[in-house]
C-alpha cells in the first residue's frame, strides 16, 4: 500500500497538459433514455436554490386538557384503563422470543394511538412491523374506524423520497444524511486515512452533481458522463452512476481515468460550471502512486455506495442525492401532515434494514419540521434493535428527547437492551446513546429474559427492599415471568409486576 502523499501533490498546480482527448458530444448520437437528461444541459440563467426554511419551531407541548389514549378496561392494561399522553410519552419494551411483549404490551398503545386525535388532528404514524404482526392490528383498528384509506404500506406506492427535488441541502449535508444510517465503517490506523479520502471523492462528485443541476433545471451530469464513456449497467440513481463509473476507471487504469476526467470537465463546462480546481478525478491523474490512492479511496467509498445504489432499497426508499423530478416519489412530510399511517414489514435483510433506518431518520425529521404541531405522532417499531442509530439528527436518543415538546410518543419493542447494545457498538459515544435513550424511555415494560444487562439495569431502576431482604427481582425472577406478565414502570412512578389481561383490552 502506498502512503499517503502531502496535500500539494493531490492537488497539482498545473493541469496535465500531455493529455488530449477527442469528445464526441452529438447529442443526436446519444442514448435514446439519456435524451431527456441531454436536453437540459442547454446553457440558461442559474437558479437559485430556495431558500431554508428556518426549523426553530415553537413547541406544542401535551396540554392537560387533551384527552388520555384508552387502553381498555377493568385495570387490564397493567392496572391501566386509560393514560394521558403527557404520562406515556415514550416506552421501552425489552422481552426476549416468545414473551408476549408484541400482544401485551405494543398492540394495545398501537391500537390506541390509531384511534387517537385531538381536536379532529388523527394521530400521524411511523409503524416498522418486520413479524408482520403489527399489521393485522392496523388494518383491523382502521377498517373499524372506516379509515383504511389512511395507511400507507411503503414497497406498494412510489418510493419514498429522502431528499426533495428542490432540496437546498449542499453536497456535504446530504453526503452527511446518507452516511448516518448507511453500513456502521468505523476505520482504524490507515483505514481513516482512506475512509477520509473515499469520503471526499464523493463529497466532491456530489458538489459538481449539484452544481451542473442548478445551472441546468435538473442536469443530471452522472447519467451523461455514463453514457458518455460507455459504461454499462450505470443505475437509476447517482450512486449507481457514480458506482459503475468508478469501477469502470478502476477497472481501465490510468487511461480511464484521464478519460472519464475530460469528460467530467467538459461536461460541467457545458453547463456552465468551472470544475478546474474542484475536478475530483484530475487530481488522481497526475503520477501511478495518485491513482493507487484513488483506487484505495474508491474502495473504502464501496460499502456506503453499494448500500445507497441498492435497487432493493430504492423500491422502499429514494435515496438518490438528487432525485430525478421524472421519477414519482412519494413525500414521508406531507403524510405526517395529512395524519397517515406509514406501515413498512421489513423482511431479516441488510438492505431492508437499512431502508427501515432510512424512513425512520425520514420520519424523524418530518416530525419536527412538520407545519401543524397540533396533530400527534407516533413512532412504533417492533424488534428497535434492528433500526436503532445514533447519529445527533436521526438517531433515537435526540427523537426520544424532544418528543414530549412535540406531542410525539415512541413505541421501541426489543429482545434487550444486550441486543440494542450490539447494533450501537461498544464504544463510548454507542454506550452513551444507549444511557439516554434509556433515560427518555419513562414508560417501561420488562417481560421475560435471561439477559443480564437487562435484568441488572431493572434491578437498578426499581426501588430496593425496606430491610436486608431481596429485591424483588431476585423474589420473582424475570426468566421466570408467564408470557405477558412484565415488571413495568410508568412516568408517574408507579411500578408493578402485572400481566396484561388481553380480553379486556381496547
Amino acid at each position: 500500500m502506498g502512503k499517503p502523499v502531502p496535500n500539494a501533490a493531490m492537488n497539482p498546480s498545473t493541469p496535465d497538459t500531455d493529455m488530449e482527448l477527442e469528445l464526441d458530444l452529438d447529442w443526436n448520437e446519444a442514448p435514446e433514455e439519456c435524451a431527456p437528461a441531454l436536453q437540459t444541459l442547454e446553457r440558461v440563467e442559474r437558479m437559485e436554490p430556495p431558500p431554508r426554511r428556518n426549523l426553530v419551531r415553537t413547541p406544542v407541548p401535551w396540554r392537560a386538557s387533551d384527552p388520555p389514549l384508552v387502553m381498555g378496561s377493568k385495570g387490564a392494561w397493567f392496572g391501566r384503563d386509560s393514560v394521558h399522553p403527557s404520562q406515556l410519552v415514550n416506552i421501552q419494551i425489552l422481552g426476549g422470543t416468545g414473551s408476549g411483549k408484541t400482544a401485551s404490551c405494543v398492540e394495545p398503545p398501537l391500537a390506541a394511538l390509531l384511534n387517537y386525535a385531538v381536536d379532529g388532528l388523527q394521530t400521524a404514524m411511523l409503524v416498522i412491523d418486520p413479524k408482520r404482526e403489527l399489521e393485522a392490528k392496523v388494518r383491523q383498528v382502521l377498517t373499524q374506524r372506516g379509515e383504511l384509506d389512511r395507511l400507507v404500506v411503503v414497497g406498494e406506492c412510489a418510493p419514498m423520497r429522502f431528499f426533495a427535488v428542490d432540496s437546498p441541502l449542499s453536497a456535504t449535508e446530504r453526503l452527511a444524511k446518507c452516511k448516518a444510517f448507511g453500513p456502521l465503517i468505523t476505520p482504524t490506523g490507515d483505514g481513516s486515512f482512506w475512509h477520509h479520502l473515499g469520503m471526499a471523492l464523493l463529497r466532491d462528485l456530489l458538489h459538481l452533481q449539484t452544481e451542473v443541476a442548478a445551472k441546468t433545471e435538473g442536469g443530471r451530469l452522472f447519467e451523461l458522463m455514463a453514457a458518455q464513456l460507455g459504461v454499462q449497467r450505470a443505475g437509476a440513481n447517482s450512486w449507481g452512476q457514480i458506482r459503475e463509473i468508478l469501477s469502470w476507471i478502476r477497472r481501465g487504469g490510468m487511461a480511464k481515468l484521464k478519460e472519464a476526467s475530460e469528460v467530467l470537465e467538459h461536461l460541467t463546462s457545458l453547463a456552465g460550471v468551472d470544475c478546474a480546481a474542484g475536478n475530483a478525478l484530475k487530481n488522481y491523474t497526475k503520477d501511478d502512486e495518485l491513482f493507487r490512492q484513488f483506487t484505495y479511496a474508491c474502495q473504502s467509498a464501496d460499502p456506503l455506495v453499494n448500500a445507497l445504489s441498492n435497487p432493493d432499497i430504492s423500491h422502499f426508499v429514494d435515496l438518490d442525492a438528487l432525485p430525478d423530478s421524472r421519477r414519482a416519489g412519494t413525500d414521508i412530510g406531507a403524510l405526517v401532515e395529512a395524519g397517515r399511517v406509514i406501515l413498512f414489514c421489513p423482511e431479516a435483510r441488510e438492505d431492508h434494514r437499512l431502508a427501515g433506518k432510512a424512513l425512520k431518520a425520514k420520519f424523524f425529521e418530518a416530525v419536527f419540521a412538520r407545519e401543524n404541531l397540533e396533530r400527534p405522532v407516533a413512532y412504533v417499531c417492533d424488534e428497535a434493535q434492528r433500526f436503532v442509530t445514533q447519529d445527533p439528527e436521526s438517531g433515537e436518543q435526540n427523537f426520544l428527547d424532544r418528543c414530549r415538546a412535540y406531542r410525539a410518543i415512541c413505541v421501541l419493542a426489543s429482545q434487550s437492551l444486550s441486543s440494542m447494545e450490539h447494533e450501537l457498538g461498544s464504544d463510548n459515544a454507542a454506550c452513551t446513546a444507549l444511557d439516554i435513550i434509556s433515560s427518555n424511555t419513562p414508560t417501561k415494560f420488562i417481560l421475560r429474559t435471561t439477559d443480564t444487562r437487562t435484568i441488572d439495569w431493572l434491578r437498578s431502576i426499581l426501588p430496593g427492599p425496606d430491610t436486608q431482604g431481596p429485591h424483588v427481582v431476585d423474589v420473582r425472577r424475570p426468566a421466570q415471568l408467564r408470557v405477558g406478565e412484565a415488571y413495568s414502570v410508568f412516568a408517574d412512578g408507579h411500578w408493578g409486576l402485572h400481566r396484561a389481561r388481553l380480553a379486556d383490552l381496547a
